[in-house]
């Protein structure tokens, strides 16, 4: 089961990389440059860079994949990047055992690299394992991890907009996401302004949800439908939270590219809500 895994996963990075080779390809040396000589990146345009992390401990993809990837977060800035322009942040958490934080593929395809600035985090487990479920102990090891990785783009970064920072994810990245707004003492509420959850992400604390606006997505034909859609609505409904909701009609347990549209929408016109939120770019 997890040869085949393995593959699909495979397949599935071949083709989303053979998406933006090109990018990767233009800002290769850039990239090189900011690790190798620890020299702070080049801030430009479509820029790309990863920061090594050697002193944390193994992600959990490099322990589920038996891989000597060190940890490391990798940023990509907007196609229409400007020094004198404040940008959002956005993080797209994905399903199984997470991305090895080298390449934002989902939050970019979502903003199609316009608008936003994309950050890629992997997930680190407490201790070694290749066991896919999250507890309360890994996501509390997992913030702390995560802080310290926000601070150094943040010292790099000087234009992001620290009120619109946007943190969700699919599937197993949803749980990952619920249980940073659970159990990091309201810190991670404090730090995010929106948070959106695809196919997953039970979660307790609805209440420190208050004010914040929220995107609920869940296949229509998944088996778990009731639950994860009018089941999860209602609490943050009741919290207070702007919540919007969404069946992806004849979907299963997926985040398929028909539904992206629907969520850059929201990202652009709700996620912000002011006036100061940027336009998405034609």
């Amino acid at each position: 089961m997890k040869k085949l895994l393995s593959l699909l996963v495979s397949i599935g990075l071949i083709i989303e990389v053979a998406f933006f080779a090109e990018d990767v390809t233009a800002t290769k040396t850039n990239e090189i440059a900011s690790v190798a000589e620890n020299k702070p990146p080049q801030l430009i345009p479509g820029g790309r860079f990863t920061i090594e992390f050697p002193d944390m401990p193994p992600t959990m993809h490099s322990m589920f994949y038996k891989t000597d990837i060190k940890p490391c977060m990798t940023v990509v800035l907007p196609k229409n990047y400007s020094s004198s322009q404040k940008y959002p942040l956005l993080i797209f958490l994905p399903g199984e055992c997470g991305s090895n934080g080298k390449n934002p593929v989902q939050a970019l395809l979502l903003s199609e690299q316009k608008d936003f600035v994309c950050l890629d985090l992997p997930y680190f487990k407490s201790s070694p394992s290749s066991d896919l479920r999250i507890t309360e102990e890994d996501i509390t090891n997992m913030w702390a991890l995560y802080k310290t990785m926000l601070t150094r783009m943040e010292q790099i970064i000087p234009n992001l907009d620290s009120k619109h920072y946007i943190l969700g994810g699919f599937s197993n990245g949803a749980y990952v996401t619920a249980g940073l707004i659970d159990n990091t003492n309201g810190e991670a509420v404090q730090k995010f302004s929106a948070f959106f959850f695809i196919e997953a992400g039970r979660m307790t604390h609805y209440e420190l949800l208050k004010g914040k606006p929220v995107l609920l997505l869940y296949g229509a034909l998944d088996p778990n439908a009731k639950i994860r859609g009018e089941g999860r609505a209602a609490p943050f409904k009741d919290a207070g939270a702007i919540l919007t909701t969404r069946p992806m009609e004849g979907v299963g347990h997926a985040f398929p590219e028909s539904e992206r549209p629907f969520v850059r929408e929201w990202l652009h016109n709700v996620a912000f809500g002011n006036s100061s939120a940027p336009t998405p770019s034609p």
